[in-house]
């Protein structure tokens, strides 16, 4: 056989083999909620090409269009707070495997975005942040409301900014800050600094960034100690030592727990 048909051949059956993977994930037995009240129950799965959810009890067999669905009720995967803690802790090899096995297993069955928030940030640990970029926008592709919404928003943005893929992300930072809730938004600022630090734009970062969000989302806690850590770093930048000074003060009184605090102190 020539080299020419052994290529096609080789083709053709890596070809057949996507065509006969399966269009459903496999099921996970819980419960499906519809918008108008009714809860379906049983083996829970969602099919990727008809893009709805199928739900099998016994011989009954429902197709859901996501339109209609309210909540999904399953039950928490097993091994997945191990894995947790595993990234928490730095294993970040040893938890990546399971939180794969899990955004697979559980597409569009809650588990999948919370696995997929803790994979991505296993890669950046690695110092791998293209991967954890392919990683969120897989998940984007069947959801693609992740980009905008919840932990997956976060991670993925910081993965995009380390990746140097700042264009991409400043489109779907506007988005965020024009149509996103207040929390989203104040994260939306900070990620628009970095972008701007990152290219030596100190004052923009600071300015259109960071400071943004410890002036107009002071009820969002959450990110208020990276805005005020990094407004800081931007005022020393700009040789205005009293102004950074009076920003990690702030951090160190208002967020002492932080590990924003613990960098501050530290000096890093």
């Amino acid at each position: 056989m020539n080299r020419r048909r052994l290529v096609r051949r080789t083709a053709g059956i890596a070809l057949l083999t996507v065509l006969a993977a399966p269009a459903i994930c496999p099921g996970v037995q819980g419960t499906l909620i519809q918008k108008d009240g009714r809860r379906q129950e049983g083996d829970l799965r969602w099919h990727s090409l008809e893009k709805e959810y199928v739900v099998t009890s016994g011989n009954r067999q429902m197709r859901v269009n996501p339109s209609m669905v309210a909540g999904i009720d399953v039950p928490e995967p097993p091994g997945l707070q191990e894995a947790i803690r595993n990234v928490e802790l730095g294993n970040y090899n040893a938890a990546l495997s399971v939180l794969t096995d899990i955004m697979k297993e559980y597409r569009r069955l809650k588990w999948d975005t919370v696995a997929a928030r803790y994979a991505a940030e296993a890669h950046l640990g690695n110092g791998a942040p293209g991967e954890a970029v392919t990683l969120c926008e897989r998940l984007i592709a069947v959801n693609p409301s992740a980009q905008y919404e919840g932990e997956v928003a976060s991670m993925y943005w910081k993965a995009l900014v380390e990746a140097g893929r700042e264009d991409k992300l400043e489109a779907i930072l506007e988005e965020a800050i024009k149509k996103g809730p207040r929390p989203l938004a104040a994260l939306a600022q900070v990620r628009r600094g970095d972008i701007d630090f990152r290219k030596g734009n100190f004052e923009d970062a600071l300015i259109d960034g960071y400071l943004r969000t410890v002036l107009m989302y002071t009820q969002q806690k959450r990110y208020q100690p990276e805005a005020l850590f990094k407004a800081a770093q931007c005022f020393d930048k700009i040789n205005r030592p009293a102004k950074a000074e009076e920003m990690r003060k702030t951090l160190l009184a208002q967020y002492p727990d932080s590990e924003y605090s613990t960098r501050a102190r530290v000096g890093k």
